[in-house]
């Protein structure tokens, strides 16, 4: 798909509702979760060539 023209519509009053689930993390820990989530998928994905 190729565009020629992007339109973003300012007419419309798009309001952001903040979520009501989950909880507030620090920097720290949100590095350390994503760090932990690269090396689980990392495994994960190690374990399917494997099984080839």
């Amino acid at each position: 798909m190729l565009c020629s023209e992007v339109v973003i519509s300012t007419k419309e009053n798009i309001e952001i509702v903040a979520p009501e689930k989950g909880e507030e993390i620090s920097k720290k820990e949100y590095a350390a979760t994503i760090r932990n989530k690269m090396i689980e998928m990392r495994n994960n994905q190690m374990g399917r060539r494997r099984s080839r």
